[in-house]
């Protein structure tokens, strides 16, 4: 009896060890971020003063990965591993007063939040609990100041499309150009359970009204300033990841990056609205499958089996109210110049006459070329020739299937055929 005793102690204890194994070895991820002035050119020449976020380096489990350190609007796209539950930015603010993080959707660990200012001034009354019923809340989370940096910590990160921005006096400071993506997947090349996609598109759209960046970089923004608030804030910029369309640029006012689509290729585009308007993204002549909003995929419950299923919404547009993130997957299937829009008709530069605003295009070609060297040719034709007749594993599809329906037949040596020959087909 105590030999049995002590056979299922030492399992029980190896059983923790195994699991305390597991559990260190989930590293956690971490961004060193900075905070700091920068510039956007309009199309019209017109410089604005923003705000925006470097991305200093990337920290996962010890890996270190540098970044530009280049202060960018939106900040450069933050992507935390699959299967990593904790998340750490370190911010470095060089602007000239207190910042903070917000993540929209994730729960931040308490570290001193929020801060509550007397009154209309900008004097600080209390951190963490109100402390007077005079006071107004300054920033959702504690703050760094000027020239310093702080920790800020999200456990049990949740996978899905966010946005993240200042949390203090977001009013001001997210109009300067303080917020970036952030996401993370369920699996590698799978966004949520059932939602597989082989590339992705992230486009953060925002709005610029000049005057109250000039107020704030003139230091006449706020109490008693020429510009009291933003409440009566009027645009005359409206931008798709940084960018206003611009009809004379050499790429057509292209998105930035330019994305590559081919055929049949499933293309999962992550959408976040960064502004105070409501904006209604249009992919004309496509139509998109909704799989999620603000991090929750669309499911619907089988009443016979009691699981959850993945439900897609067929759409060629969206509502993307402010602070709001709207996950789609995008199969084209012809060769072609698509465009994007609002379809709130945010379409001028400062009401200039020519076309502008949020329009931008997305190009799909190349159906056929198969090792991506730029050209569809020969070897691209015989390799589908000598797979012609196989049937693929959906988990691992074989190289010819070009409209990915698990199968290589006449119909990828048509697709082929008619690109056949193309020498300007992006090289990746």
């Amino acid at each position: 009896m105590d030999n049995k005793k002590s056979k299922s102690f030492m399992g029980a204890l190896l059983c923790l060890v195994i699991l305390g194994i597991w559990a260190g070895s989930a590293a956690a991820v971490t961004f060193n971020m900075t905070a700091g002035p920068t510039t956007l050119t309009m199309p019209d020449a017109a410089v604005i003063d923003m705000w925006g976020f470097a991305l200093d380096a990337t920290d996962v489990g010890g890996v270190i990965t540098p970044g530009d350190g280049i202060v960018k609007v939106p900040g450069d796209p933050l992507v935390v591993p699959p299967g990593e539950t904790s998340v750490t930015i370190n911010l470095t603010n060089n602007l000239p007063e207190p910042v903070s993080l917000s993540i929209l959707g994730q729960i931040l660990a308490p570290a001193g939040g929020p801060v509550w200012t007397s009154g209309l001034s900008n004097t600080v009354s209390s951190m963490g609990a109100r402390n007077d019923l005079t006071s107004r809340v300054r920033s959702f989370a504690h703050e760094t100041a000027p020239g310093a940096t702080s920790s800020y910590t999200w456990n049990n990160f949740k996978a899905g499309t966010y946005l993240l921005q200042s949390g203090t006096n977001p009013a001001k400071q997210v109009q300067m150009g303080l917020y970036a993506a952030i996401k993370k997947d369920t699996a590698g090349g799978v966004a949520y359970t059932g939602v597989p996609y082989t590339k992705e598109l992230i486009l953060v759209y925002s709005e610029i009204d000049p005057a109250i960046h000039a107020a704030v970089s003139g230091g006449t923004y706020g109490t008693g300033g020429v510009i009291t608030s933003s409440v009566h804030r009027d645009p005359k910029y409206y931008l798709i990841n940084g960018k206003a369309y611009d009809p004379t640029a050499s790429d057509g006012g292209g998105l930035n990056p330019v994305i590559f689509v081919e055929p049949y290729e499933k293309v999962l585009v992550r959408s976040l609205n960064a502004g105070y308007d409501i904006h209604v993204p249009q992919f004309l002549n496509t139509y998109l499958q909704l799989v999620a909003e603000d991090g929750y995929p669309f499911t619907y419950r089988n009443t016979t089996t009691g699981v959850s299923i993945p439900y897609r919404k067929q759409q060629y547009g969206f509502q993307l109210p402010a602070g709001k993130t709207v996950d789609a997957v995008l199969e084209p299937t012809v060769d072609g110049k698509y465009s994007i829009h609002d379809a709130m008709l945010n379409l001028t530069n400062n009401g200039a006459a020519t076309t502008g605003g949020m329009l931008a295009y997305y190009d799909v070609a190349c159906a056929g070329d198969l090792d991506h060297n730029g050209r569809v040719n020969l070897v691209d034709r015989v390799t589908v020739q000598r797979n012609q007749g196989l049937v693929c594993d959906p988990g691992t599809p074989c190289l010819g299937d070009i409209n990915k329906d698990n199968r290589v037949n006449l119909v990828d040596r048509a697709l082929l055929e008619r690109n056949y020959g193309r020498a300007d087909c992006p090289i990746e």
